[in-house]
């Protein structure tokens, strides 16, 4: 998760989590920042999931509830 796309700490570990062979979800604000440009093209960025506003707390308020979605969609999976 990087709310602006410049968070060089999960540029790292986006690369090694794809260098491990993870299916790599990314999730952002606006365009995805440096970030995306640099990760989508390069097929590191399985799942881009881009929050298209502008106020960081907008942005991190959807982070939060995707968050929560995802959870429920494994622990679905994995328990009924």
């Amino acid at each position: 998760i990087s709310t602006s796309g410049k968070a060089v700490n999960v540029l790292n570990a986006l690369k090694k989590a794809k260098e491990r062979g993870a299916t790599v979800v990314y999730l952002t604000g606006k365009d995805g920042g440096m970030i995306s440009r640099l990760c989508e093209p390069a097929g590191i960025i399985d799942i881009p999931v881009k929050v298209p506003h502008h106020k960081t707390e907008r942005i991190q308020e959807s982070h939060i509830m995707i968050g929560h979605m995802i959870c429920e969609l494994v622990e679905n999976e994995l328990f009924g």
